[in-house]
């Protein structure tokens, strides 16, 4: 094989070697996000409205079921993350309703805060939602992703994932949503360090085959 192909396949492996490692996937590591261990690490309100069922569930042995009510049922959890601008931020969950068609999926939040109160709007300086979802039999997959914008000066925050459901006004209403597999993901932007660094073991790389090439 001519050495100009070797070299220039050698130099495509190590430009996706250094694409892969600058943009690795890391699981942000939520408390109990499968629900095997009760609510511990969630918060809930109120707290007549959730309870964990150990006979619906997606994986495991276990779910949070919350009960749909005019006034909605909220479960919420957060962590802190460290985060930098262009960080990307995909939270996803799997969920199945039963009831009322008129009763919806009120909303679904992953936010990014510099305060650990979850309800603290002011404070937050990421806030993705997922759409309104219609009630579903089946165990549905659902997920969506935000970028840290350009603004946030890189630092320590509070990441925060909230799932609800309720009816609106002008209940009563029937039915449960359950919750399972809550998971969030990150494809944090490398440190300049580390670029500078794989940059130079790229070229490294490069310089080495021209000097076999040479010899």
């Amino acid at each position: 094989m001519p050495r100009s192909i070797v070299r220039a396949a050698t130099v495509a492996l190590l430009t996706a070697t250094l694409a892969a490692i600058c943009h690795a996937e890391t699981t942000v590591p939520l408390t109990n996000p499968v629900f095997e261990d009760g609510f511990n690490g969630w918060q809930m309100s109120p707290p007549w409205l959730e309870t964990i069922d150990n006979t619906v569930f997606h994986s495991g042995g276990a779910s949070a079921r919350l009960y749909k009510q005019s006034w909605g049922s909220y479960l919420w959890q957060v962590v802190p993350y460290t985060a930098a601008p262009g960080d990307k931020l995909t939270f996803s969950f799997w969920y199945r309703e039963t009831g009322d068609n008129s009763v919806k999926w009120l909303g679904s939040e992953l936010t990014l805060s510099t305060s650990s109160d979850m309800w603290n709007g002011s404070a937050r300086v990421l806030d993705v939602g997922i759409p309104v979802l219609a009630p579903n039999p089946d165990w549905t997959h659902v997920q969506v992703t935000g970028v840290v914008p350009g603004s946030v000066a890189p630092g320590d925050y509070w990441l925060g994932v909230m799932l609800q459901t309720g009816g609106g006004n002008g209940g009563p209403y029937n039915g449960s949503a359950w919750i399972d597999d809550v998971r969030v993901t990150a494809n944090a932007v490398p440190e300049p360090a580390f670029l500078q660094l794989a940059g130079l073991l790229a070229l490294g790389g490069i310089g080495a085959l021209r000097l076999r090439k040479r010899g």
